[in-house]
């Protein structure tokens, strides 16, 4: 699961907390009303950011502040993590549950040269399906950074595919033959796969 995108709606009422998530290629959103006081927020950067990207400001017709808008994943090269906080007895705050806008999982490259048919066909459906074989276990693999092959089998298997078949070692070949975004190392089910793209 990546959150491909973070806001936060501050209004007169509270502050909102909006993300978009991907789950296996499908988008998904989820919007909540906070409680400040029961919310962190951590931001880095690489360098100076445009204040103008990261804060989108909205006024209502007598050009009173209607609405103040972070839009964390606006801006290159910023992150940003919020987590909700609750006060234990002992009076120490403990962090509950953490959003991050983490990385994004970036398009497939352009290929255009595939001599192989097989290569070509499966490379085909990478770009064209966001649900299938080779997209989900690109999916999955940018999301581990670095998985045995035998966990991939599982987690390919969870998504309705059959690891012991002709598509999931093609759907691996063309990850790091055709795309060349993952490395494999290793043998067998004990081989590891590191995610090497962008």
């Amino acid at each position: 699961m990546l959150c491909v995108r973070m806001e936060a709606e501050i209004q007169s009422d509270g502050i909102t907390l909006f993300e978009q998530l991907k789950v296996f290629g499908e988008l998904r959103e989820h919007r909540e009303k906070i409680e400040d006081e029961e919310y962190e927020i951590e931001i880095s950067s690489s360098g100076f950011v445009p204040l103008s990207e990261l804060v989108r400001i909205e006024r209502d017709e007598k050009g009173e502040l209607k609405l103040v808008q972070l839009c964390f994943d606006k801006v290159d090269g910023i992150s940003a993590s919020v987590r909700k906080v609750t006060e234990e007895g002992n009076g120490k705050t403990q962090p509950q549950e953490t959003f991050d806008t983490e990385r994004v999982l970036p398009g497939p490259p352009e290929i255009q040269d595939i001599s192989n048919q097989t290569r070509r066909r499966f490379y085909r459906r990478l770009v064209n399906n966001p649900s299938s074989q080779p997209a989900i276990m690109r999916e999955i693999i940018f999301r581990e950074e670095k998985i045995s092959k035998k966990k991939l089998k599982e987690q390919m298997s969870a998504e309705g595919y059959e690891p012991e078949s002709g598509g999931f070692s093609a759907s691996l070949i063309v990850l790091s033959d055709v795309t060349e975004e993952v490395e494999r190392a290793g043998r067998g089910d004990d081989e590891i796969i590191t995610w090497i793209g962008n």
